[in-house]
């Protein structure tokens, strides 16, 4: 898929994780403006004066995010592998998800900021705020994610291009033995064949002379 998939469109992934941090963040926020009074609601509504409760219930909602995104993360990992839990108990998160809830946490108040410079913009739809969050937060969980894949691949590079260098240090060390060899090879003295001695030599010629000799006299 991200072969083809325009890249600065969010992955499916990034628009996944984005639409769950909203869904924990609302469905806190109903759970608590279940429980408050109608009179306030009405207030919220019609007068525009927000509720303690409800300013607290976004608090807490903000922060709880960490939390639920962290065991999610987890229990997720559980069910998609089935070694995952021969390493990591069934209630204490790994590193992997805590970073996971992290994550969730700086996105959803990165999205806040973006939608707040937004809001002016999206009039009275609440259907239009949630998109803009959703959306804000989708493209910064993709930028984050091509942010890492440059990181991972500019380490890739940095790999590569060690092992080239080692390789080349390697072959011109081996070259500098080969040379090295060499060289004391032309340098080692070169066995000369044994030349006579002169006594060697005129020992000979008096030979040859003798004989000479004794064939004349049989003549």
């Amino acid at each position: 898929m991200k072969n083809f998939w325009p890249r600065w469109i969010p992955y499916p992934v990034s628009i996944v994780r984005a639409t769950v941090v909203c869904g924990v963040f609302f469905l806190f926020i109903s759970l608590v403006a279940s429980s408050i009074q109608e009179e306030a609601l009405y207030w919220y509504y019609y007068g525009g004066e927000i509720p303690p409760e409800l300013i607290g219930a976004a608090f807490l909602g903000w922060i709880i995010i960490l939390p639920v995104v962290t065991f999610l993360r987890h229990w997720f990992s559980g069910v998609f592998d089935e070694k995952y839990y021969q390493n990591h108990h069934p209630f204490i998160p790994g590193w992997r998800s805590l970073w996971e809830g992290i994550a969730a946490l700086w996105v959803a108040t990165l999205g806040f900021m973006v939608l707040g410079l937004l809001l002016p913009l999206t009039g009275d739809n609440s259907w239009i705020v949630i998109g803009l969050w959703v959306g804000s937060m989708a493209y910064i969980y993709h930028i984050g994610y091509l942010f890492g894949q440059w990181l991972a691949d500019r380490k890739a590079i940095k790999v590569e291009r060690k092992a080239a260098r080692k390789k080349a240090n390697e072959e011109a060390q081996a070259a500098k033995e080969r040379a090295k060899a060499q060289k004391r090879t032309s340098k080692s003295p070169v066995q000369p064949a044994i030349a006579l001695s002169t006594e060697e030599v005129f020992d000979d010629m008096l030979k040859a002379l003798t004989e000479k000799e004794k064939r004349g006299r049989r003549r």
